[in-house]
């Protein structure tokens, strides 16, 4: 159970905003408060209990959650936020945090000036175990120094949300902050925890509309890391054939994990053994759960944990916006 967080406020009702209810329910949190505009096409859930309904976010604020949850379109990220500022409520944020790079330049000193106001961005899959493995992996130098890194996700958006069409989803729109470098970024987010971050990086999008949208619906970045480990990252949400994974390539072995099949394969070449390890029947909410605990540990004794903090998540924008560019 949380030490902090009895009452939330979740500001959006989409799928990922009725998730995080439903994960802090099962954390034994008392109260659930939504703000909602109402414009969702999902279908109301009456099986996760909101005990209150605002179409005003400054009333609901008012009614003093320990916790305020944004789910709402990328593009309305930091303009939620800048609402709930004066609040001074602790605040997991979606990701990515924004879709715009000149927004969130002129909120940085603003932010900073909040010091007791803990601000995370909800890069989940820090949580996973087969990447804190990985991370433990490259820290312990088991296999020697990561040398190079190539990692996947190719997904058949349309699958995502079948209650509604995809072009009207915000993943395929431009307005909204969508397309495959923001929608699938919680790849970039990972290669720069586990390797640091960017020194530059590249990307080249399909010039093609397969899915009959405004954004990258495929991308493929180059990203060259401080540490000198260079990095290669295939994005797209229009593959049938849909993967997810990731390979590194060490000095003395080599690293793949299969996110869909959840295994991870660990070849030792100056030991000649290759390790195998699987995860049985693995629910992806529970990276959700253990976000959601770490988050009610950095409220309460300033523990960030694998959380991503306001600063990490401008790193992932940074890197987008540097390799845009190309």
């Amino acid at each position: 159970m949380l030490e902090s967080i009895n009452k939330i406020l979740i500001c959006g009702l989409g799928s990922i905003g009725l998730r995080h209810a439903r994960i802090f329910k099962s954390l034994g949190v008392k109260e659930v408060l939504a703000y909602s505009t109402g414009k969702s096409t999902l279908k109301p859930d009456n099986s996760i209990e909101i005990n209150k309904k605002f179409n005003d976010l400054d009333a609901a604020l008012k009614e003093g959650p320990d916790l305020v949850v944004i789910s709402n379109p990328t593009s309305l990220h930091l303009e939620t936020l800048s609402s709930i500022m004066p609040f001074n409520k602790h605040t997991l944020i979606e990701k990515p945090l924004c879709d715009t790079a000149s927004y969130w330049n002129s909120k940085i000193k603003e932010l900073k000036r909040k010091k007791t106001m803990k601000i995370a961005v909800g890069y989940h899959m820090r949580f996973h175990p087969l990447i804190i493995d990985v991370k433990k992996i490259i820290e312990t130098h088991k296999l020697g120094r990561p040398i190079r890194a190539r990692g996947a996700w190719h997904a058949w958006c349309p699958d995502w949300h079948p209650w509604e069409d995809h072009k009207g989803s915000y993943v395929c729109r431009r307005d909204l902050g969508g397309g495959a470098m923001l929608t699938l970024s919680h790849e970039i987010n990972y290669l720069q925890w586990l390797f640091g971050e960017f020194k530059h990086a590249r990307a080249d999008s399909s010039r093609f509309s397969f899915l009959d949208t405004g954004v990258d619906e495929a991308s493929i970045l180059t990203i060259m890391h401080e540490s000198k480990v260079i990095s290669e990252l295939s994005l797209d949400l229009f593959s049938h054939n849909t993967r997810r994974d990731l390979e590194i390539f060490f000095t003395n072995g080599y690293i793949k994990i299969d996110f869909l099949k959840n295994i991870l394969k660990i070849k030792d070449i100056k030991e000649k053994e290759t390790e195998v390890k699987r995860i049985d029947g693995f629910d992806i909410d529970k990276t959700y759960l253990e976000q959601a605990k770490q988050m009610d540990k950095y409220i309460t004794r300033g523990e960030k944990g694998n959380l991503c903090t306001y600063d990490e998540s401008i790193l992932d924008l940074k890197l987008i916006s540097t390799a845009q560019k190309f």
